[in-house]
Formats: C-alpha cells, sequence, structure tokens
C-alpha cells in the first residue's frame, strides 16, 4: 500500500514539475536566412527585401569562401543567390 501511494505521489509531483518550470525559449539560428531578434542582418536589397544575411556574432574576415565570408540566404527560392 505505501508503495503504491509513494509510486502516487511521484506521479503527482513530476506533472506539477512540468507544468510549473517552463522551458527555455529557442535560440535563434545563425545564417538561416531568417532575421530573429538578436542577430545583425544584412538585406541583398532595398526596404528589407530580397535575400538575407544573418549574423549573431562578428565576421572578422568578408572573405571570398565559407565560413569566412558572408552569402546571402532567405526563406524565398526565388531570393537564393542574388
Amino acid at each position: 500500500m505505501s508503495s503504491t501511494l509513494a509510486g502516487a505521489a511521484s506521479a503527482i509531483l513530476l506533472a506539477a514539475g512540468a507544468v510549473i518550470l517552463p522551458a527555455s525559449p529557442a535560440s535563434a539560428a545563425e545564417r538561416d536566412g531568417v532575421c530573429d531578434v538578436g542577430e545583425v542582418c544584412f538585406h541583398f536589397n532595398s526596404g528589407q527585401k530580397g535575400a538575407i544575411s544573418d549574423f549573431t556574432g562578428s565576421v572578422r574576415n568578408y572573405g571570398s569562401s565559407q565560413p569566412g565570408c558572408y552569402e546571402f540566404k532567405s526563406p524565398d527560392p526565388k531570393a537564393k543567390g542574388r
């Protein structure tokens, strides 16, 4: 009887902990073509249109190949490669 009571109490505590403890917010994915909060974003075109290059940190050298250069990305397939 006491083991059943202990099991039920454990289940209740686990369920309460799941409700009380909030999940941590998802962090922004760097260089995914989406300008998230906390990122610096460059737009290829005016008016925040066209391809996007997004960063969460510094880029020391805007070189010509990855990972040292920035490339424009976009969720819009028509804007890729511009």
